[in-house]
């Protein structure tokens, strides 16, 4: 069920930050990018799915830095009935440039979209954001997202709500809930 929420919200996130069949400057990488090594994003992230309540904690930090591409280390603390544990450390490399779109990828549904601005306090901060609400329909499973997102925080991702209906019901809220800047 954790990676399975993890790939949802990493998913999400790829999404909602774009696509293109054509390699281009990757927002990923510009939005770490820009920060000392050291600096960090804590989310919390919880999730309800098979009659089943989860709960993570996941720290974001940005660890090294090149012209071609930024290291991140994940660190997880998942609770499931009561019992909170620690998962292994995770390094994954953001490159600067993103690769062209696969077509097969490119050839997916598209999902309905709809794009508005809002301000939403997140960490006794107060933030300009883009939102994003979508609906895609693949069968007879349903999911809707809204993202808020800024260039002010590295990730870019504030908060996420994701509700999936059909055969496999689930809800998952995502928010920011720690923000450490490293110059």
């Amino acid at each position: 069920m954790k990676s399975n929420s993890v790939l949802t919200v990493v998913a999400t996130v790829v999404f909602f930050l774009g696509d293109s069949a054509l390699a281009e400057e990757n927002p990923m990488f510009k939005s770490w990018a820009k920060h000392g090594v050291g600096t960090s994003v804590t989310t919390t992230v919880k999730t309800k799915a098979a009659g089943q309540e989860t709960a993570m904690e996941v720290t974001t930090s940005l660890e090294a830095k090149s012209a071609d591409k930024v290291s991140l280390k994940i660190v997880t603390k998942m609770t499931v009935a009561g019992t909170t544990m620690e998962l292994p450390g995770q390094t994954i490399d953001i490159p600067a440039v993103t690769p062209p779109v696969e077509k097969s990828a490119a050839d997916a549904p598209k999902p309905e979209t709809k794009e508005s601005t809002a301000k939403i306090k997140i960490t006794d901060k107060e933030f300009n954001t883009k939102v994003i609400e979508s609906t895609t329909t693949i069968g007879k499973i349903t999911t809707t997202s809204k993202s808020w997102t800024s260039e002010e925080i590295p990730g870019m991702m504030l908060k996420m709500e994701t509700k999936t209906t059909g055969e496999f019901p689930s809800e998952s809220t995502m928010v920011v809930t720690k923000v450490t800047i490293k110059k």
